[in-house]
């Protein structure tokens, strides 16, 4: 039996990263590390499903880790028992401090500030929550960075440069989000066909909201196609702008399809279940409106629904920074929230760029982005690099696998770091 290189725990601090931690956790396993997990915010889903051993002390809280959206969010977590379980997790990170060798934070600054307060071991941040693009870390956070992490890997190039600017040991080797995808090669039968992806997030209920909205923009955007089909005729086919977009909803896991249909039947749209070999490839139904649009709902194939997709619907975070990351342009319609507000929006226009559209004006404003997006080949080409450039190429976890292997190896964790990499 190969010995282990060492033990390397991984703390991280919500669920989407949660997911960044375990494609870093496994490429770490795959060359001879110990990992161990230890989500701060949920149970660690992500973490189980990739075979990672998860330690420390897990709850759900109502917020579901989003405290800072609302004063109310944080009282009802309070009264829910963050304050308890919060000293929870500090006593098992602190019993932790001599059974691991390195630990790896994902996340904001808190996995770094748990970290040097109870577990103490030789740190690496891989901050994903802040972005140059919309804001720059606050000062006190450079002087933790600086203070108590080995290494900090930032989420793009913009950060990397102004964290090294402010004497702050970093490398800039790829966003872990743009790895969180699988792609299988399933379309349904819809490949070569101009297809409009949906993406209303994950979060319950803001996501069954943000459903009926981008479901309403579809209906618009289905009857303004027929009829420019029947006023226009064969003519109008051929150069493209009558041709009918085809719709694929990617829902997420954690959503019910049972309760998505129950939901928007008083819009009028009519559920339709799939069955047999249609639902093992993802499918797990139709939505039916009375106008003739329909909607392929799909689960567990976020990565092919991407894929196919020529534009994207989104009200998602994750979701439309991988679309983006992915080249698809992105239009964006405002919602209630809590999450997908227009001020959340526009920050997320600060982040990707011209790869995002934000529509204010309603479903028909909405309709009319997309059927522009869809005949204009070259505005989708540089909405497209936008985003590529914005989010960065695949292949993060391996590379900082491999970068994080030789700092383990070359630099033991008592020792400390002799030298600071920066972005010139």
């Amino acid at each position: 039996m190969t010995a282990s290189k060492g033990r390397v725990l991984i703390i991280s601090n919500g669920h989407g990263e949660d997911q960044m931690g375990a494609l870093l956790g496994r490429a770490l396993q795959s060359r001879g590390y110990e990992v161990f997990s230890f989500p701060l915010v949920g149970e660690g889903l992500a973490y189980r499903s990739a075979g990672l051993t998860i330690t420390g002390v897990q709850k759900t809280m109502p917020s579901g880790g989003f405290i800072l959206d609302s004063g109310r969010a944080l009282w009802r977590d309070i009264k829910a028992g963050l304050l308890r379980l919060t000293w929870q997790q500090a006593q098992a990170l602190r019993r932790s401090r001599h059974q691991v060798d390195w630990a790896i934070g994902v996340g904001d600054i808190y996995p770094l500030l748990m970290n040097a307060l109870f577990l103490r071991r030789p740190f690496i941040l891989i901050p994903t929550a802040k972005s140059d693009y919309i804001r720059s870390h606050f000062a006190w956070e450079c002087a933790l960075m600086r203070r108590c992490a080995r290494l900090v890997l930032p989420r793009d190039l913009r950060t990397a440069v102004g964290l090294a600017k402010r004497d702050v040991t970093v490398e800039y080797l790829g966003n872990l989000m743009m790895d969180a995808m699988t792609f299988t090669g399933e379309h349904w039968g819809l490949a070569g066909k101009q297809v409009v992806g949906l993406l209303p997030g994950s979060r319950e209920p803001e996501a069954y909201n943000n459903t009926r909205l981008i479901l309403e923009c579809v209906a618009r955007i289905n009857e303004e196609a027929a009829g420019a089909a029947q006023e226009e005729g064969p003519a109008a086919e051929e150069e493209g702008s009558a041709v009918e977009p085809h719709f694929v909803l990617a829902l997420a896991g954690s959503l019910s399809p049972e309760r998505l249909a129950a939901v928007v039947q008083a819009d009028g749209w009519q559920w339709q279940p799939s069955e047999g070999e249609e639902a093992a490839r993802g499918v797990k139904g139709r939505l039916c409106c009375q106008n003739g649009a329909e909607v392929l709902v799909v689960s567990g194939r976020f990565g092919d629904v991407l894929a196919l997709s020529t534009v994207v619907i989104g009200m998602s975070g994750t979701g439309n920074e991988q679309a983006a990351g992915l080249g698809i342009p992105v239009v964006a319609p405002t919602g209630a929230g809590p999450q997908f507000t227009a001020a959340f929006a526009e920050d997320q226009h600060r982040l990707l760029g011209e790869a995002l559209l934000i529509v204010r004006e309603g479903p028909a404003a909405v309709a009319a982005a997309v059927k522009t997006l869809l005949r204009d080949v070259e505005r989708r080409r540089r909405m497209g690099d936008c985003g590529r450039e914005r989010m960065g190429p695949p292949g993060a976890a391996e590379r900082m696998a491999k970068r994080l292997d030789t700092l383990m190896q070359n630099r033991g964790p008592k020792e400390k770091a002799e030298k600071k990499w920066r972005i010139e």
